[in-house]
């Protein structure tokens, strides 16, 4: 696909400011009750934390052996 640059920029720029934005709400709507809910259950977040970490490795490791 080629775009001009202008183009390319823009639509970065676009969709940056949305993803942005869209965070930001999220954080200043639901920061606190995130927080709240990560330091009553800190031990279920590690394990799914270390969770996501082997699945990521496995999967690393089986997609590059094909």
């Amino acid at each position: 696909m080629q775009y001009s640059v202008p183009k390319f920029l823009m639509a970065m720029t676009i969709g940056r400011f949305v993803r942005y934005s869209l965070l930001a709400f999220l954080g200043a709507t639901y920061g606190r009750q995130i927080l709240s809910l990560f330091t009553q259950h800190t031990n279920v977040v590690i394990l799914i934390g270390i969770a996501i970490v082997l699945a990521t490795v496995i999967t690393l490791l089986v997609a590059r052996k094909r």
